[in-house]
């Protein structure tokens, strides 16, 4: 049982069962089933939490800022204040992989020259790091989100945000990473297919001078999946989408159609 506030929950259906954690750190499994027994739901392969790591946040004296359970159910992943990421294996509630975020690490990557950014870039980010880390309230809010599959997990770092193969354990693409002035925090992830108005889609065209069939949204193009990441920023009050598809230009103004 919990002893202090829950500050984050999150359920799987297909199991019947849902984890919370509190402020201090402490993970629970709790029985969705209505069978009125208390204690790890049927799902869970562990009859103790002594024999789990779901004690690691208590024993690290961090708590979290994020939790996720993968849609295959096999994986949960927690954000915490002390800039690591954690993946569990979701029945046996044992630690798979940490990533730790810190900026310690960023700092130790950029003078072995493992980072990939130029020192003036990587002064400003540090920067906004150390302030984003002196605000409490914002550095909570700092999540993570699997992908559809459960394969991948997606979370943001002082670097942009990172893509990585849990199953694989491989970093496979940072997004947002040239945008050296944004420090991406919360995330969302959309992999369905959006539902295109097309007379909005025609009226947003002729708004921004765009006549040429061969720029408007063909059929094929409006059924075609598009994972979409939509995130916030730090100091930013504005949503950031990235997306596969290039945005269309008016013709001849070199600038984006609005989103209206």
């Amino acid at each position: 049982m919990h002893a202090a506030t829950v500050t984050h929950m999150d359920y799987a259906p297909g199991l019947e069962m849902a984890i919370s954690v509190d402020a201090t750190g402490c993970i629970e499994y709790w029985d969705t089933s209505r069978s009125g027994k208390y204690g790890p739901p049927r799902a869970a392969a562990f009859s103790s939490k002594m024999s789990t790591d779901l004690y690691e946040l208590v024993k690290n004296r961090t708590s979290a800022c994020g939790l996720a359970i993968s849609p295959d159910a096999k994986s949960f992943a927690v954000t915490a204040k002390d800039r690591k990421v954690r993946v569990f294996d979701l029945r046996r509630g044992k630690l798979r992989r940490t990533y730790d975020e810190s900026l310690d690490v960023f700092e130790k990557a950029k003078d072995e020259g493992r980072l990939g950014i130029d020192a003036l870039d990587w002064g400003k980010r540090g920067a906004v790091e150390r302030e984003l880390e002196s605000n409490e309230d914002v550095m909570s809010i700092c999540n993570c989100v699997f992908d559809q599959s459960g394969h991948f997990l997606l979370y943001s770092t002082p670097i942009g945000i990172k893509v990585v193969n849990v199953t694989t354990n491989r970093l496979c693409r940072i997004l947002g990473k040239p945008e050296t002035t944004e420090r991406f925090t919360r995330i969302a992830l959309y992999q369905g297919i959006p539902k295109v108005d097309v007379q909005l889609e025609l009226s947003r065209r002729a708004a921004a001078g765009i006549t040429e069939p061969s720029k408007t949204m063909d059929e094929e193009e409006r059924v075609r999946e598009d994972p979409t990441v939509v995130a916030c920023c730090f100091k930013r009050r504005r949503f950031y989408l990235f997306t596969n598809r290039t945005p269309l230009e008016a013709e001849g103004s070199g600038e984006s159609i609005p989103d209206g």
